[in-house]
C-alpha cells in the first residue's frame, strides 16, 4: 500500500471520529461544548493538512521521478495496533478507578517507552509537564472537574 494511501486512510479514520465527538457535542451544555468544538475543528484541519502534505510530496517526488521501491513492502504491524487498542482501553478504564492525574503520567511514559519513541527520562518530564499543564489549564483556570479518583 502507498504511503500516500496509508495516510488518507488515517485522515479520513480521524475525521469520522471527530464527526462522532463533534454530534456528542450537542448532549453538552452550551457552556461546555465551546472547547471540545474548537479541538475537534484543529483536528479535522490538521489531519486535511496531513494529507495533503503527503499528497504534494508524493507528488513532487513522482515528478522528479523518485520512487521508494520499498515502499509496498512495507507490512502493518498488527501486533503494534492491538497493543495500542488495548492500552487506550485500559487507560479509559483506569481513569474511572484511580483518577485521571495517576492514570495519565503512566499511560504517556507507558506508551512512548512502548513506541520506543523517547528516552526515560524525556517521557517522564513531557508526562510530568503535560499533567501539570492540564491542572493548571482545566482545574485552576476553567475551574472543570476531572475524574480525580474513585476512592
Amino acid at each position: 500500500m502507498k504511503r500516500t494511501t496509508k495516510i488518507a486512510i488515517a485522515s479520513t479514520c480521524t475525521i469520522i471520529f471527530a464527526i462522532v465527538f463533534y454530534i456528542q457535542t450537542f448532549k453538552m451544555s452550551k457552556t461546555s461544548y465551546q472547547l471540545p468544538r474548537i479541538l475537534i475543528g484543529i483536528i479535522v484541519l490538521l489531519s486535511i493538512a496531513m494529507y495533503l502534505e503527503a499528497y504534494f510530496k508524493a507528488k513532487k517526488e513522482a515528478a522528479k521521478g523518485l520512487v521508494h521501491e520499498d515502499e509496498n513492502n512495507e507490512k502493518l504491524h498488527y501486533d503494534r495496533i492491538i497493543v495500542f487498542i488495548l492500552a487506550i482501553a485500559a487507560y479509559i478504564f483506569s481513569i474511572k478507578i484511580l483518577g485521571y492525574f495517576i492514570v495519565t503520567p503512566i499511560f504517556i511514559v507507558g506508551i512512548f517507552m512502548y513506541l520506543k519513541a523517547l528516552r526515560l527520562r524525556t517521557a517522564l518530564i513531557i508526562a510530568a509537564f503535560f499533567t501539570i499543564f492540564v491542572y493548571l489549564l482545566f482545574i485552576r483556570f476553567l475551574h472543570l472537574p476531572i475524574p480525580i479518583t474513585m476512592f
